[in-house]
Order: C-alpha cells, then structure tokens, then sequence
C-alpha cells in the first residue's frame, strides 16, 4: 500500500489534539459567528481579496530614512483561506479480487477569513492584531455508506509581534509571534465506526502562542501582499481527522492502495491607511 501524501502550505500548527476525543466542555465566550463571505476564485486559481477601503484624505508619503525594508506605517487588511482535500490515485478490490481504480473525490471542504490589522515602525518592529474565523468539513464514504462525517469552526482573536526583515535572497518577510489572546475551536461529528463514536467538543486557544514567518511578496508604497498568511488553528484538528480517515481507509480491504492530498492556500493583502 502506497504511502498517504499530505501536501499543505505552512498552516500546520503543534495545535493539542487529544480535545476530540474527551467531553464536550462549556465555554464562556459569545458563540462562534460564521466566516465573512469570500470571493469566487480566478480563473488562475488564486483568490481577489477586496481591499479595506482608504479614506479620502491622500495617503501621505511614508518615512524616509527607515530601516524597514517595506514602508512603515498604519495597515488593515485580510487573509482568505480556502482548502480542499482527499482522495488521489485511488485503487480498490472488486468482489472478484480485482483492482479498480476509482476517480478522485474530495473528502474536505474549508474556507475563512482573517482581519488583519498592522502597524510597521520606521525601525521594522511589528505590532498588531488578527480576527480569524475559519469552518471545515468532512465527509467518508464507502460503497455508499456514510463512515464519518464532521464539522468544525473556529474562531480566535490574535495578537502580533515582531518584526520585517529581508529574508533569504533580499525579500521582505514577517517575522511574528503569534499569540491567542481568545479563542475555541468547536466540533461535531456523527461516526459509524465504534471505535470513534459521535458526539461534539470544544476546545479553548486562549493563551497558545507560536512562531510564524510570512514572506511578502510584493510591496508598494500603498499596499503589501503576499501568497500564505500565518498558520490556522482548525489545521491540526483538520490532520487529526485526516488521520483518522487514513486509518480507517487502510483497515478496509477493500482500498488497495491511495494518497491523500491537502491543497490549502491563505493569500493576503494590506493596505497603508493615511
């Protein structure tokens, strides 16, 4: 059996992943509100992240003689991210002992938004803020039958600080530390395997705190944008249930040989505000 590929951006995080399979918990905070809406994908692929709106006073020149790399000064922006996983190169065994091979289907669907809000001194420290709301979905069938299917949100409100420097070969790059200041992640799931039964759980982020390089790659005196965003937090409960369906997949004998492949993407865009 071939083994399983995950192919994902830098949104991997060492997120714990022991809360799916305890008690549900309460938890404090507002409910979870739902993802803004996001724009359709281009034609290339990538996504078209309206720009937060500028004021109409003219956006003055920035500082001269700074040290950071890009313009300092006042941003607002967002991240969108959006992901699709599941199965590739897939082959199974008909009831003669056969090998079938079947065409590719998604097993997960996500989609969210991060505001972003930034300010770059004139000596490239970075000091702001970030809202995500993220949601995922999952969904494991075999020959018609419903194995596993799963829910989950979250939404987190993000501090940010450090700094921009010019990373390997001269590009411009974040170099931030992330840190929760509130969130959860909540999920639910429904299970025909009895090993993993249904039921729901939420899981608190407050305090969680993490490294994050973000390269950007291009820059002007009025916006910086660039391809990958930080890391989510949904991402490792998303691998733990990947797993699981790994797992599932390769006890089945049925499924002969597969991968599965994780295309995630979180471009972003910032503009310098007057």
């Amino acid at each position: 059996m071939k083994a399983v590929k995950l192919q994902r951006g830098i949104l991997a995080t060492g997120l714990s992943l022991s809360f799916l399979l305890a008690a549900c918990s309460p938890f404090a905070n507002p409910p979870l509100t739902p993802p803004a809406a996001l724009p359709a994908p281009t034609q290339s692929g990538s996504l078209d992240i309206p720009p937060v709106p500028l004021s109409t006073v003219a956006l003055p020149p920035p500082p001269e003689n700074c040290a950071s790399p890009v313009p300092a000064g006042h941003y607002l922006g967002a991240a969108i991210l959006s992901g699709s996983g599941g199965w590739r190169n897939t082959r199974v065994r008909d009831s003669h002992g056969d090998i079938i091979a079947v065409p590719d289907a998604d097993v997960l669907t996500q989609q969210g938004r991060a505001d972003l809000d930034i300010t770059i001194a004139c000596d490239g420290s970075v000091s702001g803020t970030a809202h995500s709301v993220t949601s995922a979905h999952i969904d494991y069938n075999t020959t018609g039958q419903a194995i596993l299917s799963a829910s989950c949100t979250s939404d987190s409100r993000n501090s940010l600080s450090g700094s921009v420097t010019l990373g390997a070969g001269g590009q411009p790059q974040f170099n931030l530390q992330v840190t929760v200041t509130q969130g959860e992640v909540r999920c639910s799931w429904t299970s025909a395997v009895p090993e993993f039964p249904s039921g729901s759980n939420t899981d608190t982020l407050a305090g969680k705190s993490f490294p994050a390089v973000v390269s950007i790659d291009s820059f002007s005196q009025s916006e910086l944008r660039g391809g990958q965003w930080t890391e989510d937090n949904l991402q490792p409960v998303l691998e733990q249930y990947v797993t699981l369906v790994e797992n599932l997949a390769r006890q089945s004998p049925e499924i002969a040989s597969l991968d599965i492949a994780l295309n995630l993407q979180s471009p972003w865009l910032l503009t310098r505000q007057p």
